[in-house]
């Protein structure tokens, strides 16, 4: 997991049914970006070594958006595209989930993602992606599984390293405050959402050491059910509570285990007031990230 301390809203105010303009009250993706790097999922954790080095490699990873509200966040992902030139690698975002408590939030996202695929020209979804928009009700059981155990179905792959418990194969779970909303909740509420955060992330199929891990020179998995990882998903989560209450809550989370890394991000309000056609937003990495423009 990795928390970063700063501000953020909670997606389920009444949005007019005729508006499709997002709602970034708190901050906007730029000042996120450096967080949900694929590479800094992805190159956590050593690679393991590859027979034909010299072949470039594309991984798509999954993406799960709770409380997703209005914001542009889950199609900023998806037109996020990454070269990573030590190891060869071309990483994007090929399937994200938004879910929320507001059916009138999601329409709007809706509409808005499909007005925006027709203002883009020649839009091709094999290299965009997927996305997909489902009601969620963190506080229901029932309503969590209706939403999210069809989704974990077609993630999880029918072989030996297959999860026997539906659940895994997101390498993403982004949450911008939703937490918080929820702490002012019962706290079983709060313990059942977090249960969730965790069976959703990916946990690696295979050590990092293994040399025949990957054989195939694309790998997608929001379309073919759960790649074979050397890497575990994380779970970005932006808050207003101080980082050593987060830590307690987390360490209280039975049979979780949760790597913790901490950081302070600087509010960027973002109004927009035009929906433009989808960009590739291209980034070049290494495994070090020391490119990223991170502001405390």
């Amino acid at each position: 997991m990795k928390s970063a301390d700063g501000l953020d809203r909670l997606g389920s105010g009444k949005i007019p049914e005729a508006s499709n303009s997002p709602f970034e009250w708190l901050t906007n993706f730029q000042s996120l970006r450096h967080l949900v790097l694929p590479s800094s999922i992805v190159f956590a954790s050593p690679p393991p070594s590859v027979g034909n080095a010299s072949s470039e490699r594309s991984l798509k990873l999954n993406a799960l958006h709770v409380g997703c509200g209005t914001s542009t966040v889950a199609e900023s992902l998806l037109c996020l595209h990454e070269k990573n030139v030590c190891d060869d690698y071309r990483l994007q975002y090929g399937y994200v989930v938004n879910v929320d408590v507001d059916q009138d939030a999601l329409d709007v996202v809706q509409r808005r993602w499909r007005q925006r695929q027709m203002q883009t020209q020649k839009l091709d979804d094999m290299t965009i992606g997927t996305m997909e928009w489902k009601y969620l009700d963190f506080k229901c059981e029932e309503s969590c599984r209706s939403a999210l155990d069809p989704v974990y179905c077609d993630l999880v792959q029918t072989s030996a390293n297959a999860q026997t418990d539906l659940g895994g194969g997101f390498d993403l779970v982004l949450d911008k405050s939703t937490l918080d909303c929820l702490l002012c909740s019962e706290t079983d509420v709060v313990a059942g959402f977090l249960c969730e955060v965790y069976r959703a992330l990916r946990a690696p199929t295979f050590d990092s050491h293994e040399s025949d891990a990957i054989d195939s020179n694309e790998v997608s998995s929001g379309e073919v059910g759960l790649m074979q990882s050397w890497w575990g998903g994380v779970y970005v989560l932006v808050t207003f509570h101080p980082v050593e209450f987060i830590h307690q809550l987390l360490a209280e989370l039975p049979g979780a285990k949760w790597q913790i890394e901490y950081e302070v991000i600087r509010r960027k309000a973002d109004i927009v007031d035009t929906i433009d056609a989808l960009e590739v937003d291209e980034v070049v990495a290494n495994n070090s990230h020391s490119e990223n423009d991170t502001e405390t």
